[in-house]
């Protein structure tokens, strides 16, 4: 919380109110994290413990009370006043005594709900006589000037607004804090939360406050962080060694925003930092929005409900509630007992959906209108902006199928393997599952919607390979036919039925033959499912395979599931990362390890598999309806060979009359540009068509292809370069071109690159003898070492990672490790200048047209000339964005004559998500799996997290590359015989471009590189 006003992003949701008629049997979760917090903000704890009953009967499994650190509180206190406290200890007022909280936690375990206090850690209050002597003496408290949010040591050092910063790097104050801890552990506590978290510095930074306070056993701890932990996002990481985080950005949105609808599954701690599920807290909105006189105290309670709905029902993270005070405004609103909202219906029924749901998988939908979180073999919560009928996917065919009563409305609600539709009451919010968590009226979780008469089973045959006159079926055990079995009936083309009348359930097998029995099928040895077709191979006793469903009616044909790998084998030196994935996405891949046949009673694929020893994967997919897919087999071997040193091996670059790379030989301009910094008011005029180096096309992004409701995209069109003396400079023309053409269409001020803390990444090539693949220790990608990104293998062997928002985030120029790789260390990570780049909006007058492909094709045009379409006139050029960057030489390690004599080469990285989705210039790796589905969101590309490996060369910037070969190792070649060349995989080369080659003199062969 603070009381000072701040501005924030902001997301969340809707919801009615009736009472509360649940029984004694509240079937609390153990554990804070699993249920959801109900905030009492400002209530006595007397006030608390009356209401736990009710709140019990809401499905709270938590009550988080305000701050209890100063002694003159009491009802009628400025709210405030709680959070400017006297002491970092318990101080008891009519608010709260230590005997009320006793008595509160005391009562509240009766419930089985536990008690959070809300701590503030990170001042005291100024006043001579409002805090403790204690904090005069020995530094305990600091006076360092307001903080500047762009750098960390002030966000952890400075003073928030005039109240001095606690030392929290001091000993007797970290163990000041524990004493406190431990005190409310004693009263019956069972949780803190650490008010303004942020400001306190973590131990990789040399505080041990949090290592400290969070050492008292069984006690849970979450900590208030609003927008970002400071400019390198990333240590957010290190506060979830120690405790739970909020998510504001992503929490506000939804309420603050788009009606109480999410804009999807998470928000940047999830998508962006790897943050687990499990140690989140998100809200529909909090105590700050709304007495702060922020966004939330002018929104309608229903639609806060709304969005809280669309968070508490999650698995893992859990969700916060706040109990509005009874008036509005900052200076109005006191100390005492605040609003029951939080006894509506629609809010109980939600929170009993968590808690009934626990450790069950989520899965979340996010449409327009509405968003719909789905749970793994049990129900779903439907939110929508008002209510209606409504029809939504059944994400990932969590919600088994059948019909159900929705608990807040009472109407119906029909869900299939893929969709759910009902009627969504005045709420906006719908809860549905049936108890005991089976399968409702019913009881088929893939409900035919022709069922065959008194339980009897058709199923039927594909003729198409066997292609016999007629067709019998043969089967056996209970019931069984004789030989050559029983006829079938033709229904259409090649497809025959047959329906067995009587009970099946100890049939063993059964197998397809021609009428005289003559030539059949091999035997399949399982019993029939109703409604599959079956198809038999070629040749007598050829196999037979379940094809799925079929409708005699002419439905949708059935869609087998096909799994992909990737990779799909080979060798690996110490360890291999295999991701699956399967179409259709709502099918389930099953998988073993030790060659056996896998079936749905092996391993379930939820993440990436890791193998360290040679490994035969067997993988199928198997559909919501029982449609099995091929296995698909693959075999990845551990080398005993030491793996060899990274070489680039660049290839030639896409040049069409749209894509160009050094057009016209120019290599950039030999002299100096005005770089300011930001603001870059010169930009668009330091810069001419002279510098320009490569340019791509408009809409080269995975976005354009699918996630076209995503915005904003980071886009690049050309790239510029120029030189001097003392520095490199750089331009990139980054266009809007891609925007929400499902929902808020163009909105170019939204989805500036400068609004956003996205990234820009350059790449270099400076040494033609040096490459790195620009993966942190070689695990993975520098902007998240944990999952896949850009991998470089076409002679790159440093990068440039900064923010698109200047001032936000610690720029770094990274540099090769011996072994090839990236390092955070500070001798491979170096430190660039400040204001070394900056902004202007607009388009580069060099550009006269915006050439791109329209909505919806596919990715290989992008590879021609044709279809290409002027987008320029979409959008005013305003609409555009330009950056202009100032890197000194020495901090490159070059000189101007290096540039002018050897060259150097660039090229700069669209990147969204985890991984680049697109760049100039252009390499095919941003497109390779650019239909395939997001695993946070489906709607979205999977370049987005895909492993690009970048082998396109780089522009060149002062010298071009030298089509004549240079000899490597230092050898001396005497043989005078005209050289041969191959490709590394042996296909002769007659004219080699740049790259590495099998060289053969005579009877003598080298690898040699071609510059």
């Amino acid at each position: 919380m603070k009381i000072f006003r701040r501005s924030v992003f902001s997301l969340f949701l809707l919801a009615g109110i009736s009472g509360i008629t649940w029984g004694a049997d509240y079937g609390l979760p153990s554990g804070i994290q699993e249920g959801n917090i109900l905030h009492c903000f400002n209530w006595p704890a007397s006030e608390i413990k009356a209401a736990l009953p009710s709140i019990a009967a809401a499905g709270f499994g938590s009550v988080q009370l305000s701050p209890l650190q100063r002694g003159d509180i009491k009802t009628g206190s400025s709210w405030h006043d709680l959070y400017r406290p006297y002491d970092l200890a318990f101080k008891t007022s009519s608010f709260c005594s230590e005997q009320d909280l006793k008595d509160l936690c005391s009562a509240a375990a009766e419930y089985g709900i536990k008690i959070i206090v809300d701590v503030v850690a990170n001042h005291v209050d100024k006043t001579a006589g409002f805090h403790d002597k204690w904090w005069d003496s020995n530094g305990r408290i600091r006076w360092e000037g307001n903080i500047n949010y762009s750098n960390r040591y002030s966000i952890t050092h400075g003073q928030l607004g005039d109240y001095g910063d606690i030392n929290s790097e001091d000993a007797e104050v970290c163990a000041r804090a524990k004493a406190y801890v431990e005190k409310l552990k004693s009263l019956g506590v069972s949780g803190i939360r650490w008010d303004a978290a942020k400001h306190i510095g973590l131990p990789s930074e040399g505080c041990a406050f949090w290592s400290t306070v969070t050492s008292v056993p069984g006690m849970y701890h979450y900590g208030e962080i609003l927008d970002a932990p400071g400019p390198n996002q990333s240590i957010i990481k290190e506060y979830t060694n120690y405790m739970s985080v909020t998510d504001n950005k992503y929490s506000n949105g939804a309420a603050k925003e788009n009606g109480g609808i999410p804009y999807g599954y998470g928000g940047a701690w999830t998508v962006d930092q790897s943050v687990s599920d499990t140690k989140l807290v998100y809200w529909g909105e909090s105590h700050d929005t709304y007495s702060n006189d922020e966004w939330s105290h002018n929104v309608d309670q229903s639609v806060i409900d709304r969005a809280y709905a669309s968070y508490a029902c999650r698995n893992g993270a859990t969700a916060l509630y706040l109990s509005r005070p009874n008036t509005k405004g900052f200076n109005n609103i006191k100390v005492g007992k605040g609003s029951t909202a939080f006894t509506g219906k629609h809010i109980a029924e939600v929170n009993k959906f968590r808690n009934v749901m626990s450790g069950k998988k989520d899965w979340c939908e996010a449409a327009s209108n509405t968003f719909c979180v789905t749970r793994q073999d049990g129900g779903a919560v439907i939110v929508m902006k008002g209510s209606g009928n409504v029809s939504v996917k059944n994400g990932g065919g969590y919600c088994p199928a059948g019909t159900y009563t929705d608990r807040v409305s009472g109407s119906t609600f029909t869900v299939t393997a893929t969709t759910i539709s009902g009627n969504v009451g005045a709420s906006g919010i719908a809860v549905i599952y049936n108890d005991g968590l089976t399968p409702g009226p019913n009881p088929d979780p893939n409900p035919d919607p022709n069922p065959d008469p008194d339980g009897s089973t058709t199923i039927y045959y594909d003729n198409s390979n066997t292609k016999w006159d007629s067709v019998n079926i043969h089967h056996w055990n209970q019931p069984s036919t004789s030989w050559p079995g029983t006829p079938m009936t033709k229904v259409a083309d090649d497809v025959w039925k047959y329906t067995f009348t009587d009970d099946i359930s100890d049939l063993d097998g059964f197998l397809f033959c021609n009428s005289t029995g003559s030539s059949q099928t091999a035997d399949y040895n399982q019993k029939p499912v109703a409604k599959h077709i079956y198809k038999g191979a070629n040749g007598n006793k050829g196999q037979v395979t379940d094809e799925g469903v079929y409708s005699e009616a002419g439905g949708d044909p059935v869609q087998k599931p096909v799994v992909t790998a990737s990779p799909a084998g080979g060798t690996f030196s110490s360890s291999v990362s295999v991701t699956l994935s399967v179409t259709p996405a709502t099918a389930t891949i099953y998988y073993t390890t030790d060659g056996s046949t896998p079936s749905a009673a092996d391993s379930r694929y939820t993440s990436t598999l890791s193998f360290t020893e040679t490994t035969t994967l067997k993988v199928i997919g198997i559909g919501n309806d029982g449609t099995a897919g091929d296995i698909v087999t693959c075999t990845f071997t551990k080398s005993t060979s030491p793996a060899p040193d990274p070489q680039p091996q660049p290839s030639d670059n896409l040049i069409t009359d749209y894509y160009k790379v050094n057009p016209d030989g120019k290599t950039g301009s030999n002299k100096t540009i005005a770089v300011s910094g930001h603001p870059a008011a010169n930009a668009m005029s330091n810069w001419t068509a002279d510098e320009l180096i490569a340019q791509g096309v408009a809409r080269d992004v995975a976005q354009a292809f699918k996630g076209l409701h995503e915005r904003p995209i980071v886009d690049s069109y050309s790239i510029y370069a120029a030189y001097d003396n003392d520095n490199l400079y750089l331009g990139v023309q980054l266009v809007y071109t891609v925007w929400d053409i499902y929902g808020e269409g163009k909105q170019p001020g939204e989805s500036k690159p400068y609004n956003m803390d996205g990234h820009m990444f350059w790449a270099f090539d400076l040494d033609p003898e040096k490459s790195f693949d620009g993966y942190i220790n070689g695990t993975g990608p520098i902007w998240n070492d944990k999952d896949k990104g850009a991998k470089f293998n076409n002679g790159v062997d440093a990068v440039l990672m900064c923010s698109t928002k200047p001032g936000v985030g610690t720029p770094g120029f990274f540099i090769p490790t011996p072994d090839g790789h990236a390092s955070y260390d500070a001798a491979y990570c170096k430190t660039v200048p400040a204001n070394f780049y900056g902004y202007k909006d607009g388009l580069h007058p060099s550009i006269q047209n915006i050439w791109g492909q329209p909505f919806g094709s596919d990715p290989s045009a992008l590879l021609g000339n044709e279809g290409f379409i002027d987008l320029r006139g979409e959008i005013d050029d305003s609409a555009h964005t330009f950056y202009e960057f100032k890197l000194p030489l020495s901090l490159l390690g070059i000189t101007a004559d290096y540039i002018r004599n050897t060259g150097i080469g660039v090229m700069y990285c669209d990147k969204y998500g985890t991984s680049p989705v697109g760049g100039t210039p252009y390499d095919p790796s941003y497109f390779d799996n650019v239909s395939g589905s997001y695993s946070m969101d489906p709607s979205s590309s999977k370049e987005k997290e895909d492993e690009d490996i970048i082998t396109y060369a780089p522009a060149r910037i002062g010298k071009l590359l030298n089509s004549a070969p240079t000899y490597v190792d230092g050898i001396e070649y005497t043989d005078n015989s005209d050289p041969e060349y191959y490709s590394l995989q042996g296909i002769r080369v007659i004219d080699p471009t740049p790259g590495i080659y099998i060289v053969r003199r005579g009877n003598r062969v080298s690898k040699e590189t071609v510059r």
